[in-house]
């Protein structure tokens, strides 16, 4: 399965969510904080695969799940496509895959305002 012809769909609900979340959290900043975190773990990814090919001190993959979790893994997705890092070990792709789905599912919970996301907006303000 061609992983990468799936990725813009994934990135569909996330991305109505956030604009449907605007009048609580300036899109701006939503921006601003997605670009940041997807550099930021792109470029973790990059060094990780660099360091993994020098057989140097490694990235931890805890510390690879928390920058997916917290917005990164759309950068993340792309750099274990470019890189070929991390996308053939099951256990982590595991991880890395129930990261995503999570992020479905609170974009749906957000975007149709289900009872977790009515909190939300008040962890912002």
């Amino acid at each position: 399965m061609n992983r990468t012809r799936i990725f813009p769909f994934l990135l569909i609900l996330p991305a109505i969510a956030v604009y449907r979340l605007s009048p609580a959290v300036q899109l701006r900043i939503s921006i601003l904080y997605l670009i940041v975190i997807s550099a930021t773990t792109y470029t973790i990814y990059w060094h990780d695969k660099r360091r993994a090919r020098n057989n140097g001190r490694r990235t931890p993959e805890t510390t690879l799940h928390i920058l997916e979790f917290i917005g990164g893994w759309p950068a993340a997705f792309i750099a274990q496509q470019k890189l070929h890092h991390k996308n053939a070990k099951r256990r982590y792709q595991f991880t890395f895959w129930s990261i995503i789905l999570l992020h479905q599912y609170l974009a749906i919970e957000m975007s149709f305002r289900w009872p977790i996301a009515r909190g939300i907006p008040r962890l912002f303000g």
